[in-house]
């Protein structure tokens, strides 16, 4: 069969089904999140950067087919978008185990929700580098599974204050690049070194850009 690329046929829904059968611990995503890491991991041909036709893949289970060429043509699209971070991210917590293992890896206050709490207790046995990550597609799949983690979803009474349009977030994003901008004047005048001289020269295009990136970053459905 020709491989004519993404189509939205082909990956409209992928995501959804993921966290659909994540919600009722589908048996089938094992092997699905066996077929995504093989995609993703062989997706592009070391050295001369051709993507590896979906054909070229061996070992796909047959009853599997048809959700490996989905999942494959989902992950070219995103490969092409130079979003394939993000969506990998995305649907990291849909791994099996993956939440479980990340937070069973995490110190109590990187886990709580307040935002100033009280006490911190360090475990050297959580602090020794655990070596689980052992590929790029488990890079970022973990980078979201963290996420999950961490996210806070407001509570359905206080939506209503977050800004949701463009006009909304305008006034809040000059807020914030003042901050930031008056965060820079109370450093330590008396500090000459570089890195000090480099954050009191921040221009306003960087402070806009950063404060535009910290107002649309802020979670509005707890993902």
């Amino acid at each position: 069969m020709a491989d004519n690329g993404p189509t939205l046929d082909n990956v409209e829904g992928f995501v959804a089904e993921l966290e659909a059968a994540a919600a009722i611990n589908d048996p089938r995503l094992h092997v699905w999140w066996e077929i995504i890491i093989l995609l993703n991991d062989n997706l592009v041909s070391p050295g001369t950067g051709v993507i590896r036709p979906f054909n070229a893949y061996y070992g796909i289970p047959a009853q599997h087919r048809t959700f490996a060429e989905r999942a494959y043509r989902w992950l070219r699209m995103h490969h092409f978008s130079g979003t394939t971070r993000y969506a990998l991210a995305r649907i990291g917590p849909t791994k099996p185990g993956l939440v479980a293992q990340t937070r069973d890896g995490m110190m109590r206050h990187e886990l709580s929700r307040a935002r100033r709490p009280t006490r911190v207790l360090c475990s050297p046995e959580q602090q020794a580098f655990p070596a689980k990550i052992t590929s790029e597609t488990m890079v970022w799949a973990t980078d979201g599974a963290l996420k999950s983690i961490t996210a806070i979803t407001p509570r359905p009474e206080t939506l209503q204050d977050i800004p949701h349009t463009f006009g909304q977030m305008l006034p809040y994003v000059r807020l914030v690049a003042d901050a930031l901008s008056d965060r820079s004047e109370i450093i330590d005048k008396k500090e000459t070194s570089r890195q000090v001289r480099l954050v009191k020269c921040t221009s306003g295009t960087v402070f806009e850009d950063t404060a535009w990136f910290l107002v649309v970053s802020t979670p509005t459905d707890g993902v």
